[in-house]
């Protein structure tokens, strides 16, 4: 089984932080933003065994493990092992993604893998 995400990336007009803590209990918080026509695509394979790939054509990088146990954070896909262990899914698979904006650009690319990859795991059998 092949599924396929697709999520918008957004842009904050105004208001970019006021929406975290500890500025939202003392201050309140407001943020005004929208979506563009830029997105982050996300490809989950099945697999019937335990292992797990994931590639990052952004970063360029990749990464193996055997079951999901062996997945450490290591500064290397941390958000992807990061919602791989929430999820925690009961087989293997491959895990890839791509966006149309360079990481690390601050329009909130990383929120965007994180939906694009919980879309992904929701439709994922368990």
């Amino acid at each position: 089984m092949i599924i396929r995400s697709r999520a918008p990336v957004r842009l904050s007009f105004a208001g970019g932080g006021t929406d975290l803590s500890p500025f939202t209990e003392n201050s309140g918080g407001c943020v005004l933003s929208t979506t563009i026509n830029k997105y982050v695509y996300g490809t989950l394979i099945h697999r019937y065994d335990e292992n797990i790939n994931l590639i990052s054509a952004d970063y360029k990088k990749s990464a193996i493990f055997y079951d999901l146990n062996e997945i450490k954070f290591t500064g290397d896909l941390d958000l992807m092992k990061a919602v791989i262990k929430l999820m925690k899914p009961n087989h293997g698979f491959e895990l890839f993604l791509r966006g149309d904006i360079p990481p690390n650009t601050g329009v909130g690319g990383s929120g965007t893998v994180g939906v694009a990859l919980v879309g992904l795991f929701n439709h994922l059998e368990k």
